[in-house]
């Protein structure tokens, strides 16, 4: 996994970071740029969540507490950032 190809706060937001339970995915525009897909995996870089790219609220209720990468592949290419389960 390459974490750092595309800059992620370009287009995107999530909050709260650190979370509880549910993360936020905010897109800075719309109109610039189509998400097929959300992923989730831990620091071991297992898969731990799907999402459809539709998907902007993630309930991460079943995660362990720990730090996270969610990836996001879209038309622009992929996009990785890191949030913190509480």
């Amino acid at each position: 996994l390459d974490f750092f190809e595309n800059n992620f706060s370009d287009y995107f937001t999530i909050s709260p970071n650190p979370t509880t339970d549910i993360i936020n995915l905010g897109v800075l525009d719309e109109n610039r740029i189509l998400i097929n897909a959300i992923y989730i995996y831990d620091m071991g870089g297992n898969l731990v969540g799907y999402y459809f790219g539709t998907t902007r609220t993630m309930d991460l209720n079943h995660l362990f507490a720990g730090n996270y990468f969610m990836k996001l592949t879209t038309d622009k290419g992929e996009f990785t950032t890191q949030f913190i389960k509480l």
